[in-house]
């Protein structure tokens, strides 16, 4: 059984999006991102999307593009997924992180200790902490070129995770065409 913890975190933008833009992430304890919980048949980075709620299924609306592996002791960044490595500055010391390549991000994940949290930013003033993970507030996700996350005290930093700027989303009616939600 899956344990989801929703929360409001709000932030400023530093690049990209409208000023009343809002981050609001969830987190997911006791598991991991792309190796099990966001895997879309098979396990893996390659295999790696971001799931909404939806109807009470879990839909998968958002491919991966990336992965950066964090030094904590550095502040330093190295790939472990996806190409256009250049394209990206992450401050992991700092907490932020901006992109430069043609297409933006509309999600982003923080791998640290066990768990995650999705990220992304809307202006839609009905997408709170209660809702953060339903699909209806996750599309209402902004394309963005750069963000600041909150601290919560994370620590064993893994990795960081960016997802399409093109968000799959199924014709009425046709949900099960989606992948199996993640166990």
């Amino acid at each position: 059984m899956r344990k989801v913890i929703r929360f409001l975190v709000v932030t400023s933008l530093f690049v990209g999006s409208a000023a009343s833009a809002t981050i609001i992430s969830f987190s997911i304890s006791g598991a991991n991102d792309c190796v099990g919980y966001y895997s879309e048949g098979g396990s893996g980075f390659e295999n790696c999307a971001v799931f909404a709620e939806d109807d009470s299924e879990m839909v998968g609306i958002s491919s991966i593009i990336s992965k950066f592996q964090a030094n904590s002791s550095t502040g330093e960044h190295s790939s472990l997924f996806g190409s256009g490595d250049s394209d990206y500055d992450i401050d992991f010391g700092n907490e932020n992180w901006s992109y430069t390549g043609p297409d933006g991000i509309k999600y982003w994940v923080i791998k640290a200790g066990d768990g995650f949290i999705v990220f992304y930013d809307t202006d839609d003033v009905n997408c709170t902490n209660a809702n953060a993970s339903d699909g209806v507030c996750m599309l209402t996700a902004n394309v963005v070129t750069g963000a600041e996350w909150a601290p919560y005290g994370i620590t064993n930093l893994s990795h960081i995770s960016f997802y399409d700027s093109e968000v799959r989303v199924p014709a009425p009616g046709t949900s099960a065409e989606y992948p199996a939600a993640p166990p």
